[in-house]
């Protein structure tokens, strides 16, 4: 089995939502933490937790044909590892990571990490991300996807 397809593993069509009307990157992040904690995925400290590590390390990431989230804090704050992906009814501005001021707007889709402990797999996720972020291919069978179970095959073609 390939790296890449040990990933799939952290998607579930669970951990997908097709659509969120948030306005701002930090009412998206408030959101999907009170998602995910009232489901059990994340502990009550999670969202104050991604807020702060947002606010020092931004997760916006520019890429060809529209640009994505992915947010992310440290394990201790979470109960079970995944990805929750987040399609945005509409686009939302993000701080760019990288950078202390920068911005990117056109962010349609978060890909929230729910990190491990004691694990190198975050770093094998992201690799595996930002691969399906530089297919322009994907990045288009994403951008048209407009069901769980559609998103969840680009995302299953990306890490098979």
């Amino acid at each position: 089995m390939s790296e890449t397809n040990d990933m799939l593993h952290h998607f579930s069509k669970d951990l997908i939502l097709d659509h969120c009307d948030c306005k701002t990157y930090d009412d998206m992040l408030k959101f999907a933490s009170d998602y995910l904690c009232e489901r059990g995925y994340v502990k009550d400290t999670f969202k104050e937790a991604i807020l702060q590590r947002e606010s020092e390390y931004p997760t916006g990431l520019r890429c060809e044909l529209f640009h994505v989230g992915i947010p992310h804090t440290y394990p201790e704050h979470v109960n079970t590892p995944g990805v929750f992906v987040i399609r945005m009814d509409e686009p939302i501005s993000a701080r760019e990571m990288g950078t202390d001021d920068g911005t990117v707007d056109d962010v349609r889709f978060i890909f929230m990490l729910l990190l491990e402990k004691h694990s190198d797999s975050h770093l094998k996720m992201l690799q595996g991300l930002i691969a399906m972020f530089q297919n322009e291919d994907r990045m288009k069978e994403l951008a048209e996807a407009r069901t769980v179970d559609e998103i969840y095959a680009v995302i299953e073609r990306s890490f098979s």
